[in-house]
């Protein structure tokens, strides 16, 4: 009498196609713009430069992002969805407070990088917001 194998369940599903899979990608060029808006903002505050003439709160909650950013930066680049999530919201509202602030920005000596910052900031926004499907809970990785 032959035996007959009892059909074992996979551990992992059948593969797929990736889903951040094309040429499309925005998920790490956002990782990668994170990781440059990070370094500049704090090699700009240790040098003093960036911030001249930027309104204190501006000049901190920069630093703050730019602190945060380069923590996010690895979770962006494995597409993590909490990272999405949590870099997604500190973006928006650095943005929300750069652009309120923008009158004082343009009256200060740093004009043009305070306008530099604001234009990755709203980029960086943007490509995540283009970029949500890319990013997966820890479950689906």
């Amino acid at each position: 009498m032959a035996r007959t194998r009892d059909p074992k369940p996979s551990p992992r599903p059948a593969p797929g196609p990736p889903r951040h899979a094309g040429d499309r990608s925005l998920a790490r060029p956002a990782g990668y713009l994170a990781a440059a808006l990070g370094a500049v903002g704090v090699a700009g505050w240790l040098a003093g430069f960036a911030f001249t003439g930027v309104p204190p709160v501006v000049a901190y909650t920069n630093l703050a992002t730019a602190a945060l950013e380069l923590l996010l930066v690895l979770g962006l680049l494995r597409r993590r969805r909490a990272a999405w999530a949590f870099a997604l919201s500190l973006e928006g509202t650095q943005l929300l407070v750069n652009l309120l602030g923008m009158p004082q920005i343009l009256h200060g000596a740093s004009q043009l990088v305070s306008v530099l910052v604001v234009l990755a900031r709203s980029t960086l926004f943007g490509f995540l917001v283009v970029a949500s499907n890319e990013f997966r809970d820890i479950d689906d990785a």
